[in-house]
Order: structure tokens, then sequence, then C-alpha cells
């Protein structure tokens, strides 16, 4: 007999195992390949949402160029350049060129051509587009430009990206190693299966090089068979979900080649190794004690690295800043940590199930006793299911929890970073108390401030808001410690400046003014000089009124609703024309469109520059509001200008040595602070202080840029800076809450600007798409495993048949029986699986939500959420199989039965 004669008569005898074998292989490459497809699909849909989604003019970036001498050798270049940097990912589209010639190109994304993967690339190389159009020959000899915001809409995109490709391989992983592992125990079990031939075939001489060769010839030929079905069949699933085209099918194939590839050269020979020495190994048993040592010290190198890998992405999950080390140890951690985790469940399940075996001994019955017996006797064939449903359930468990975590830390982080229920951001002091009242008719509104700092050398992100909307427009969000209703007590502060009548609607200011002391040469009745006795130029002082225009007036206020306001004064001078160089300085501007009733912070009069040599002295008489009630003043001292004070502050409050302060405990544990220390924070790019007493600690501030932040209440920050600059900072945001509020603040912002405080869900929910695939391909592998060696172990045990029939058990009993085996042990691998499974996810999760949900805040990803969905969906399937096999193996035992004799299972 031939080799391939031999070849093809022990497929036969063995379909149904290599039919499994097939299958197992197809639904390893199917699960693999389409979830980079599909995920592929899915980032490039969700980049080019954001996109769309983004400003009309952030969504194209322009190229602009000085023609040259040769403009078309510089068309040339430039669509060369453009090529080589962004290939198909963007279109180009040239532009007349401008009035004084220059050259231009608009480059845009092309939805279909996009490479999702090169977008954190693209927005890079977007940003020195113009640097590297300079470093081409000719290109750009006078400089180029590039205008628009493509490559901040890009870059801002790339986070997601980045975050998919961090923790996708994870159930990338997790589906490798439950289809490796599956193959590997198949092959095993078609090899205990076929240890009679090889008795045989080695009793006829057959070379142990020839066996083994035929043994990785009939593997490899399986995988081919298995891993080109998974491979086409997982480009139909992508070209079905994208819309179907013969182009979509053919790209999907071009984009996974590789992994049918891979899974034939590598698996192909190791499963047929495998299969060969579990054949020589069952014909010719020895050496057991040294076998089972050496499985027990593979099984704790395999827990030893898995613990070490996961020690690592603890490790992160602390830091919250992965490098390259720590991508890998993210990718590897979570799949390594479940795979010894089913190692150890496998590697306990033979000790376990001869201790219950003895145990059962004791009792009496054939229902009881003997099911523990067999499980004990048949390890091997028992094994493969241990080890793929201990598999299947843990990654059930993580997967389940995954998508439950990064769903609700996606949702808390979203919150926390607009603070309210929603809020638009209008840039730097762009924010009016008209717009505020104008939000606040429909929906509870707060004008906030965000602002960079630093506190000593640690980078803080400051927010401030009035301390009287905390409660109001404040989400609360216990994982984060953020209690309103707390932090609006911990905000509070004595009032800020003097409190207008509610019908106030402008102010007045009044001063005497004296001018400053000057002098000037005395002339006589023609014209001459005159001399004193001493032959002197005569001279004689005299007040002198500063100019007007050299002078300035305004004054901050804030309005019902907290909102602070500059209001510019217009000045005015009445000379007395009594009295030279004396008069009355009025300053006089109306309030602003706001929430009445309005509270004076502060004034300030003075020179625009320097007074130089002049020092007027301004004495305060009236301030009235324009509805006839007048304002105290602060001080009604003579005030003296020049002398090294160009303008004059009044503060119409007692103004605090430091601002209430609600600290973030990562600033606080930097500084170790405690309740009521004092500390400064120096506003960026600028030299300005505010003095700040902490009053409480929440884990995250809202609406914060970082972990290290503070939130200080709006208000008394206006007088803070007002007090020891002269002037202070409007509002950037408007934060709302209630129905309304979206509407609300589009009607005055633009949509555009309005962040609702949901999370950007596109990504992680093809993260989501992702688990669940591994889950389904998990749960798939087990119950093919079930099948495959149930009824594998049914054909070897039919000697046990005829015995068990003879001594009157009668089929529909044997049946039960093997029910009972079957089902004791997925259950209980099951069980144990999913107990391990939580305990992986447990450990690993808080570094994974850190890379999976950009800009979370440590405390959060310190959440854990359980998802039963997935746990619940492999119990289903799992039932199903352990039914199905069941159901062959009562058929085959009904057989069996029948023939009335022992015949070999080959």
């Amino acid at each position: 007999m031939t080799t391939w004669a031999l070849m093809l008569a022990r497929a036969r005898a063995r379909a149904g195992t290599l039919l499994a074998l097939v299958a197992t292989v197809a639904v390893l490459v199917l699960g693999v390949s389409a979830v980079i497809g599909a995920i592929g699909s899915a980032v490039r849909a969700a980049v080019v949402a954001a996109v769309d989604a983004a400003p009309e003019e952030d969504r194209a970036a322009i190229l602009t160029i000085p023609a040259s001498s040769d403009p078309d050798a510089q068309q040339d270049a430039a669509t060369a350049l453009i090529s080589r940097l962004f290939g198909p990912s963007l279109m180009v589209d040239p532009l007349p060129a401008t009035d004084g010639g220059a050259l231009r190109w608009q480059l845009t994304v092309d939805p279909d051509g996009l490479d999702p993967w090169g977008v954190p690339t693209i927005a890079a190389d977007l940003e020195r587009l113009d640097l590297a159009a300079r470093a081409v020959d000719g290109l750009a000899p006078q400089g180029a430009s590039v205008d628009g915001g493509l490559a901040a809409t890009l870059t801002a995109a790339a986070e997601g990206v980045r975050a998919v490709q961090t923790v996708i391989p994870v159930p990338l992983a997790l589906i490798a190693i439950g289809g490796i592992l599956a193959t590997l125990q198949l092959a095993r079990l078609l090899g205990d299966g076929r240890a009679g031939e090889a008795t045989l075939l080695r009793a006829r001489g057959i070379a142990p090089r020839a066996a083994r060769r035929a043994a990785v010839t009939e593997l490899v030929t399986v995988t081919l068979v298995g891993a080109v079905l998974g491979w086409m069949l997982a480009a139909v699933l992508v070209t079905l979900l994208a819309g179907w085209s013969a182009a979509v099918f053919l790209a999907a194939l071009r984009a996974t080649w590789i992994i049918p590839l891979v899974v034939v050269l590598i698996l192909g020979p190791i499963a047929g190794g495998a299969a060969h020495r579990a054949a020589d190994t069952a014909a010719e048993p020895r050496g057991g004690r040294s076998r089972a040592a050496v499985t027990g010290l593979s099984a704790t190198l395999l827990v030893l690295a898995a613990g070490f890998f996961v020690w690592q992405l603890r490790g992160l999950s602390e830091t919250g800043t992965p490098d390259a080390w720590g991508f890998v140890v993210t990718a590897v951690a979570p799949a390594l940590a479940l795979a010894a985790a089913s190692v150890l469940v496998l590697t306990l399940f033979a000790p376990l199930a001869r201790i219950v075996a003895r145990g059962a001994a004791r009792g009496r019955g054939f229902a009881g006793v003997f099911p523990a017996r067999m499980v004990a006797r048949h390890l091997g064939a028992f094994g493969v299911v241990v080890a793929l449903v201990a598999l299947g359930a843990g990654g059930a468990v993580m997967a389940g929890a995954s998508i439950s975590t990064w769903e609700l830390v996606s949702a808390q982080a979203a919150q926390l970073r607009a603070g309210g229920e929603a809020r638009a951001v209008a840039g730097v002091e762009r924010v009016s108390s008209g717009d505020v009242a104008e939000i606040a008719a429909r929906a509870d509104a707060a004008a906030v401030l965000s602002y960079a700092g630093a506190v000593s050398d640690i980078d803080t992100s400051l927010v401030a808001i009035p301390d009287a909307a905390v409660g109001a427009v404040v989400s609360p969000l216990p994982a984060a410690g953020i209690d309103p209703s707390a932090m609006a007590g911990q905000l509070a502060h004595d009032p800020v400046g003097a409190a207008l009548s509610a019908d106030a609607d402008r102010l007045t200011a009044t001063f005497g003014i004296r001018g400053s002391v000057e002098s000037r040469l005395v002339e006589s009745e023609d014209g001459d000089f005159v001399f004193t006795p001493e032959g002197e130029v005569l001279t004689e002082e005299f007040f002198a009124l500063p100019e007007l225009d050299l002078l300035e007036a305004d004054a901050w206020v804030v309005d019902a609703l907290g909102t602070p306001m500059r209001v510019a004064l217009a000045l005015s001078l009445d000379a007395d024309p009594n009295v030279a160089g004396e008069g009355v300085l009025t300053a006089d501007g109306a309030l602003p469109d706001g929430a009445a009733p309005w509270t004076l912070v502060g004034l300030r009069v003075g020179y625009r520059n320097s007074a130089g040599s002049q020092t007027p002295t301004l004495t305060p008489l009236a301030f009235t509001t324009g509805a006839g009630a007048e304002v105290p003043w602060p001080s009604e001292e003579p005030i003296l200008l020049g002398d090294g004070v160009d303008v004059t502050l009044m503060t119409f409050a007692p103004v605090p040595d430091a601002v209430p302060a609600v600290v973030s405990t990562t600033l606080a544990d930097a500084f170790g602070l405690d309740v009521g220390d004092v500390y400064d924070l120096k506003l960026a790019r600028s030299s300005r202080v505010i003095p700040f007493s902490v009053s409480g600690f929440v884990d995250a501030v809202p609406g914060a840029t970082g972990d290290a932040a503070l939130m200080l209440p709006l208000g008394a920050v206006t007088q803070s800076l007002f007090a020891s600059s002269g002037s202070a900072l409007r509002g950037d945001q408007v934060w709302a809450a209630g129905p309304d509020a979206v509407s609300a603040l589009g009607a005055v912002f633009g949509a555009d600007a309005v962040d609702d405080g949901r999370p950007n869900s596109e990504l992680t929910s093809s993260l989501a798409a992702a688990w669940w695939t591994a889950t389904i391909i998990g749960a798939l592998l087990a119950a093919v495993a079930i099948v495959a060696s149930t009824t594998a172990l049914a054909r070897r045990r039919a000697s046990d048949v005829f015995v068990l029939r003879a001594l009157g058990v009668t089929p529909a009993a044997q049946r039960r029986s093997r029910f009972r085996e079957l089902a004791g042990v997925a259950a209980g691998s099951a069980v144990a699986g999913a107990v391990l499974g939580g305990v992986v996810a447990g450990l690993t999760l808080p570094a994974l939500t850190l890379a999976a949900v950009p800009g979370t805040p440590v405390v959060l990803a310190a959440t854990v959420a359980w998802g039963w969905l997935p746990p619940i969906a492999v119990a289903i399937v799992l039932v199903s199989a352990v039914a199905l096999a069941t159901i062959v193996a009562g058929r085959l035992v009904a057989h069996q039965s029948r023939a009335g004799r022992v015949r070999e299972a080959s």
C-alpha cells in the first residue's frame, strides 16, 4: 500500500475527528480574518464620520506654494510628494492659483481609500507638510504653508485609532490561543484513537520518520482545507457587512491572505507532530511520571509567565502612560492569563477526576459510580473538553466584563469631560452674560472658565464655575467622588462686590479731578518774558488737567447667574470755569445684557500706558447705577496718580487672602495637601497668580483636561484676579442641564460647539464587536471539541457497550451515563474557567480600560462592571453542544448494542 493510499484509508477511518479539525481551523481563520477586516472597516467608518462631523474648515488641508519659474515641475513634484506621504488615503484637488500666482492643492479624506491604521501617521505628516515641501528640491524655494484644520481633526481621531490598535490584539490573541489549543487537543485525540494502528504499522516495519511524515502531511492537508475555507468565509462576511461587491471581496482577501498561510505553515506541522506523538504514546505507554512532570512544569512556567505580564500590566494602570513595551504587555497579558487559567484547570483535572472516582467507588449504583470512573479512565479525551470549555467560559466572562466596563467608563468619562449634562465650548473669553441668560431661560446654565496653569512645577487644569450653580449644572459621579451639593458648600465664599439694584442698567462714576502741578513762563502783555530782580526768567505754578485720551476706565461685574463681564466706561471731563486745573471726571457705561441683579466687583481708572511726570488727583464724588441708586465708595480718600501709580483699583468687597478650592486627589497627593493648606496657582502664558485654599477633595475634577486639577468659584476668581492685576477672565464655556440643555446651547453657539456628554461609541462598539466575535469563536471551538471528543470516545468504548449490555444495562441507561459524564465535565470546567476568567478580568481590565477609552482618568479605570450576556450566550452554546453530543453518543451506543459484538472503533 502506498503512503497516499494509507493516508486515505486512515482518514476514512477517522473522518469525524478530521472534519472536526477542519471545522476548528476554519473557525480559527474565520475569527481572526473577520475581526481584522471588520475592525478595519469600523475604524475607517469612525474616522470618516469624525471628519464629516467637524466644521467645514477642519475637513480639508490646503497646501500653498509660491509659483516658481517652472510651475509645471512644481505641480509634478507636489503630486509626487503628496502621493508618497498619503497614498490613496487622501484625495488631492488642484485649486486655482491665488492673485499673487501661488499654487494651491486641497487635500481631503478619501472615505474608500483611507488606511484606518495609518491615521496617526497621516495626521503627523499633515502637520509637517510645509516642512516636507520645503525639503523637496525645486518645489518650494520661497517656502510653503498649510491652511485648514484637517490635521487637527485627524489627530483627534488618531487617539481612538491608537486605542483600537492597543486593545484589538487581546480578543485576537484569545481567538488564536483557543484555535491553537483546540487544534492541538483534537490532534492528540486523533493520535490517541490510532494507538492500534500505530502498533500495527510499527510491527509491519514502518520507519518512525515515515510515520511522522504521514501524520504531518495529513494534518497540513487538513489545516490547508480548513484555512482556505475560513479565509473565504471571512471575506464573504466582511463583504456582506460592507455592502456586497467584488472589489470589497477581493480587497478582504488581499488584506488577510497572510493568516491562512501562517496557520498552514506553522500550525499544520505542529498539529501533525502532536498527533504522531499521541499515537506513539498510546501505543507504547512509558515514562508516565516523566511526562506528567514535564506537563506540570510547562503549566507552572505558563502560569509564571502570565503572572509576570499581568504584574507589568497592572503597573500600567497606575501610570496610564503605556510605551512600546506597554503595548506588548497590553496585548499579551490578558490572553496569556486566560490561557494559563485554562491550562491550570486542565492540569488539575486529572488528579481531581481520580479523587472523585475514588470517592464515587465507595457508593452504590451504576448511575453514581460508573460515570466518575469513566471520566478518570479517559482523561485524554475529556481533557479536550476541559481545556476548551474552561477557555471559552473564561473568555466569555472577560468579554462581558470588558464590554460592560468600557461602556460604563466611556459614559462616565464623557460625563466627566462635559462636567454637566451638556456644555458648549465658545473659545477664550467669548462667553457673554447675555448668552448665558438666553440659555438659562430654557435650562440651568452657568459660565465656566477652563484654563491651564501650574502649581509649583506640576501642570494643573483650572475649572472655575459659579459656586451657586455647581449643584444645578454639575452632574454627580460617585465613581469620581463628585457630589455637586457637597462641592457647592466647599466652594461657597463671601460676596465679591457691591450688590446693585435689580433695575440698575448702567454705571456712572464721578470724580473730582485736580491736575498735576506744572510750571510755565510768565509773559508780559507784549509777549516778552518777565525777569526776576536776580535776572532769572519768571515762572508760575498752575494745575494742568491731563488729556482725556490718555485716560481709561472700566469695571468688572458679575450678573445674577455668576457670569463675569467687563464694562468699558467712556470718560468725559468737565473743567471748572472758575478754578483752573480742576473739574469733574465722569466714567459712564451701560451694563451688558444679562441676569439682574448685578454685583460690582471692581473699578479701574487711570492712564492707558504711563502717567509719566503727571500727578493728577482724583476724589470720589458719586457712583450711581442709572436707576437713582448710589453705590457706596470703598473709600472717599483722594487718589494720587503718578509717581509709579498709573491706575487705581477699587474693589467693592473685602478681598480674601485665598480662594476656596476643591482639589483633585492627584494634585493633593503630589503635595500632601490637607484642608486649609494654601498654595498659588500660576496661570499659563501670564504672570498672574491665584492663591487658593484647599476646602475639599475629589478623585477627578469635572471638565478638567488633566488628572491634576482644581475647581474654584468663578466669582472669587474674578475678584482675586482684578485685585491683583486690574483685569479678570471671562468664561470660555457654558455648562447646562435640563431637558432642553443641548438645544438651548446649540441655538446660541451652534451644534458643532456642543458636547452633549455622550461617549464617542463608534470605536468602543467595534471593540465590543471584536470581543463578541472572540466569545462566539471560543464557544464554537468548545462545542466542536465536545461533539468530536464524545464521538471519538464513543467509538473507542464499543467494548464497554457490549459488556454493560451483557450485565443488563440498557442502552438508555448507558446514554444517561454518557450525559452525566459529559455534563459533569463541561459544567465543572465552565465554572472553573468562569471563576478564573473573573479573576483575570479584575486584574487586567483597569489597564485595558485606560488603553481602550482615551482620556479616561485613572480613578475611573479602576471600575470593573460585569456583563452577563456573553457568558449566557456561551452557556447556551455549551448546553446545546452537550445535548447534541449526548444524542450522537446515544445513537452510537444503540447501534453498538444492536450489533451484538465488539468491533474496533476504527
